[in-house]
């Protein structure tokens, strides 16, 4: 009887292990819980970047600054800046960042030397950028929009 106890006890152990486990209220719980913890990441992140681009676009249109804040396309920067698990590396998007400013402003500063065609200064600020990124070994390409 104990062999047969035994037995039925090793066949129920694998019965066990080939039948899928039975949902349980935990198991549920905690699809639930992460389902949750997932929209309000994705809450969190929609927020914050909306606030950042409300209150740059805020800026421009209160202030008195001699230059703009906010651009359309740097909106590309910020979709990818928020929608990953994880931010990009500050410091590729701060130099990136800083090395697109900086070429802007000189293309800008020196038009009058290149025309008045727009073409021209995005081709001269993609190539100058392209090589900003390649010496600085960082490489953020949304910069290029600032």
């Amino acid at each position: 009887a104990a062999d047969s106890a035994r037995l039925m006890g090793r066949a129920h152990a694998d019965y066990a292990v080939l039948a899928p486990p039975p949902e349980h209220s935990n198991t549920r719980r905690l699809r639930r819980v992460q389902l949750l913890k997932r929209v309000l990441d994705c809450l969190i992140s929609a927020l914050a970047l909306a606030a950042a681009a409300l209150a740059l676009h805020g800026i421009d249109s209160t202030s008195k600054l001699p230059f703009k804040t906010f651009a359309p396309p740097s909106l590309s920067s910020a979709i990818i800046f928020f929608g990953g698990p994880s931010p990009p590396p500050v410091r590729g998007f701060l130099l990136c960042t800083v090395g697109a400013w900086l070429v802007g402003a000189a293309i800008t500063t020196a038009s009058p030397l290149f025309g008045p065609d727009n073409d021209t200064r995005a081709i001269l600020s993609a190539a100058t950028l392209l090589f900003y990124f390649k010496m600085s070994g960082e490489f953020f390409v949304p910069t290029f929009g600032l």
